[in-house]
């Protein structure tokens, strides 16, 4: 379990990480189920985890448009195979991990040739565009959740973590670190 304290106070962190996720899906479920109806029931609820803003009324617009994507992430999971083997959350010991707000340095790097630096994608938004996200804000070329616990808990805050998630998304920032057998050993 990546980013725990050792011991019984590692257990209750990553148990409290496990059960944030699965609330948010259960909130997830919750609007699916309801059509989005739900969403809009526990408005700020929702805003708060989605958005790090309760005031749900500056965020409505975008609860459909966010419905639909969660039932077409789904899709692409469910029908999807090459899809699906890529999306590294959806394995349940990553529910245990620390929330992240990029990916792990120890699996990826920066392109040598990418002059953004580490925290930031420059004018790139592939990974949203590919996808066709309706977080994505074209106007200002940034991420409407960016920062949220729905960000940070799931996959946007995670990416990448393969290979195939970066050649999915033609991302030019980050590149797998090859690790070596000898050097796997050693380790």
């Amino acid at each position: 379990m990546k980013g725990r304290k050792p011991g019984v106070a590692g257990v209750c962190q990553a148990l409290g990480w496990f059960a944030a996720r699965v609330g948010i899906a259960l909130m997830g479920v919750w609007a699916l189920a309801t059509l989005g109806l739900g969403a809009y029931v526990l408005a700020p609820l929702y805003s708060g985890v989605c958005f790090g803003d309760a005031r749900f009324w500056r965020h409505h617009r975008q609860f459909v448009p966010g419905t639909l994507q969660v039932w077409t992430f789904l899709g692409r999971i469910a029908f999807q195979s090459d899809y699906r083997s890529m999306t590294s959350f959806m394995q349940w010991r990553d529910w245990w991990d620390a929330p992240r707000s990029g990916p792990d340095l120890r699996l990826v790097r920066v392109q040598p040739d990418w002059s953004h630096g580490v925290r930031s994608c420059g004018s790139c938004a592939r990974c949203c565009t590919q996808i066709s996200c309706p977080m994505h804000v074209a106007a200002t070329g940034l991420c409407g959740i960016y920062g949220s616990a729905l960000w940070n808990y799931f996959p946007c805050g995670r990416y990448p973590a393969t290979q195939a998630q970066i050649a999915f998304y033609e991302c030019p920032k980050w590149e797998v670190i090859t690790v070596h057998p000898q050097q796997q050993r050693a380790a």
